[in-house]
Formats: structure tokens, C-alpha cells, sequence
């Protein structure tokens, strides 16, 4: 099943949480929503909205196993690829990285696997980076100028794919034989999980790395999200002629290391 975030109305939900919370659990909230800084944690007061309880729980519970990560800080995910990658006993001579965004991780995980020279990016900004990149849109292009690659990723940003399936289509079609397909993503299973999984956007986007640049209300409408369970995952890959072949769950907000193959 798909669990999109309209049919909760789970980021109306959110924010109004971390609105009514922030009053509760205000230290908390200045730390890790707002950067400490004391401006934009009395903007995010200001935002107070009626709120039941049972909301308010959700938020407290997310804030205290955030709380945990922090103290209990894992491996980076460079190092989780590379160790999922070494279990599976898989080596990649090119990446192919869907969504790449600035390249950083990219060039990262490139490095990490030996692979600079033959690592290829594609998102959709207009940008020079350090490796070949591919400027497209996944929800629209039919062809990409690029050869096939032995591993295609996509890590944080299939959830954010409005057309999934073309998405996919493409990710097969520049599949090496014997390739991996490597997916980094939530796989989710019911509303809770999708309130968690929005409350980390909440803090990653609109408290961190750009607070006071975007409103509730402007992240709500740009900001396309549509989650998938691993039952739904399944249903699109087998229609592509594709099935995933190890999980691997890295975190509380149910992020997975998920690598697929050709039937």
C-alpha cells in the first residue's frame, strides 16, 4: 500500500506537534530544531496550535529516541554502504547515483568504494560536479546519455519520486547483467511510522538547514512525499522484472539499506 501523507494530513499533524510540545519540552526543541538559535525558536513558539494529547505523545517519544541517536551516534552512512556491499560480497566497478543532490555523499561513497573515475550523478539541479553528472528529472526523462553501470543507487529520495515507476524503469534499464540495484529509504508500515518519518523531515529541513527560509505551509506544498511499505516496494519491482534480494534496517525511523536484483 502507498501511505502518502495526504490521506493523513500527517505534516498538518507534525507541525502542529512541535508547535504545542515546544512549550512542554522547550530546551529540547531549541536544541534540535533550532540549532540553539534563540530567533528561530521564538518564531517556532509562536506557531501554537490546538493540539490533542496523543499527538503531543508522538512528538515526546520521537524527541527522546532522538535524544538516544545523538548520545549513540552509528556509523556514517558511507560506512553502512560499504559494509552492507561487503556482506553481500558485491564489488562495484561504476556508480550510477539517482538524486545525487550536491554530490557530497556521492563523491564520498565513491571514494570509499575506489570508483571516482566511474561514478555518474543525475538530479535535476544545474551544477558542475567533480565526477560525470547527468542534469534530468526521473519523473519524466525516457533516456539518459549514460552506459550502463554495475551499481545504481538511489539513497533518501525515492520517497520524494512522484513517478515511481519511471523511476524504476529507468534504474533497470542502465542495470549492468549481475548488477545491484542499491536502495537507501524508509519502508513503512502504518501512521506512526509515517508521523516519525515526517517529524525527521520537520527537523532536517524546516529547523536545520533552512530555518526561517520555508514555512510549514511551504514544505507541505513543494515538497512532493509518498511513502511505500516493503509489501508495495515488492508489487512495483516485480512489475519491472525486479526483486529485492537483502534488507538491512539501519534506524528507529525505519531507514533500510535495500538491494535488488533482476529476476
Amino acid at each position: 500500500m502507498f501511505i502518502p501523507k495526504q490521506q493523513i494530513q500527517s505534516n498538518k499533524l507534525v507541525f502542529n506537534a512541535l508547535s504545542q510540545n515546544a512549550l512542554k519540552c522547550d530546551l529540547l526543541v531549541k536544541e534540535m530544531f533550532c540549532q540553539n538559535d534563540e530567533n528561530a525558536f521564538q518564531t517556532f513558539k509562536n506557531r501554537v496550535l490546538n493540539q490533542n494529547e496523543s499527538d503531543v505523545q508522538i512528538f515526546t517519544e520521537f524527541l527522546q529516541k532522538e535524544v538516544q541517536n545523538e548520545t549513540k551516534k552509528g556509523p556514517s552512512r558511507t560506512k553502512q554502504m560499504v559494509e552492507f556491499l561487503n556482506k553481500m560480497d558485491f564489488k562495484a566497478t561504476e556508480m550510477l547515483d539517482f538524486c545525487c543532490g550536491d554530490g557530497t555523499t556521492t563523491l564520498d561513497e565513491a571514494k570509499a568504494l575506489n570508483i571516482e573515475q566511474t561514478t555518474t550523478g543525475i538530479d535535476q539541479l544545474e551544477q558542475k560536479l567533480p565526477f560525470k553528472y547527468i542534469k534530468a528529472d526521473l519523473n519524466t526523462a525516457q533516456e539518459l546519455d549514460v552506459q550502463p553501470h554495475s551499481l545504481v543507487t538511489i539513497k533518501g529520495a525515492f520517497h520524494h519520486v512522484n513517478n515511481k515507476e519511471n523511476a524504476l524503469r529507468l534504474m533497470k534499464k542502465y542495470l549492468q547483467k549481475n548488477g545491484l540495484i542499491l536502495f537507501y529509504d524508509f519502508l513503512l508500515e502504518d501512521e506512526a511510522d509515517v508521523i516519525n518519518a515526517d517529524l525527521f523531515h520537520a527537523k532536517n529541513f524546516v529547523m536545520q538547514k533552512w530555518p526561517g527560509q520555508i514555512t510549514p505551509e511551504e514544505f507541505t506544498k513543494n515538497f512532493f512525499t509518498e511513502y511505500v511499505s516493503r509489501e508495495l516496494l515488492e508489487q512495483m519491482l516485480n512489475k519491472q522484472g525486479l526483486a529485492i534480494v537483502q534488507v538491512q534496517k539501519v534506524n528507529t525511523l525505519n531507514m533500510h539499506w535495500i538491494a535488488i536484483k533482476e529476476l
